[in-house]
């Protein structure tokens, strides 16, 4: 059985068309993230097969490649390896390409926690250091109710600076 290239080219960008316009199905009918997961019934996965039947089978490969990206081919003979040579470069790149992108997405993850943590932590700071000066001047008060005269208090508890909880930084 002789293949021509364009042949190849040709089924292959059929396939492609079938995959996305499955794919933009299932976004219009809100079922891709479920599908995607395993998380629809049988007669639905069942009903999707019959109109779609190599949707499973080729999403591996289109996933993560973009419409523009070109697949170099070093040799054109018709040979089944060279396609499985091919396909299995194609399977490769999607899986750097998808390590890359996840390692991007943690290393964000990270930077944006640590960010977090930051803005808590000085947060939790800050209220400490208001809790002090309210716990302070509600002492001085009960003691001021208490009858304990104002310049006793001054010498045991003084009076919090104007500001102090927030002036030093």
């Amino acid at each position: 059985m002789h293949r021509s290239v364009t042949s190849i080219d040709a089924k292959i960008r059929w396939i492609e068309k079938r995959w996305e316009d499955d794919n933009k199905w299932l976004n219009e009918s809100g079922l891709f993230a479920a599908y995607q997961i395993g998380g629809v019934d049988e007669n639905i996965r069942a009903s999707f097969d019959k109109l779609c039947p190599t949707y499973d089978r080729v999403s591996p490969v289109f996933r993560n490649i973009s419409s523009d990206e070109e697949v170099e081919i070093e040799d054109e003979s018709d040979d089944d390896t060279d396609w499985e040579q091919c396909s299995r470069k194609m399977a490769e790149k999607k899986v750097r390409a998808a390590a890359e992108k996840k390692v991007c997405i943690e290393d964000d993850e990270r930077h944006h926690r640590q960010e977090l943590f930051e803005c808590e932590l000085g947060a939790k700071r800050l209220q400490a250091q208001v809790d002090i000066v309210y716990a302070r001047v509600l002492g001085r008060q009960k003691l001021l109710d208490g009858g304990v005269p104002e310049e006793e208090v001054d010498r045991v508890m003084p009076a919090p600076a104007a500001g102090g909880c927030c002036s030093s930084g």
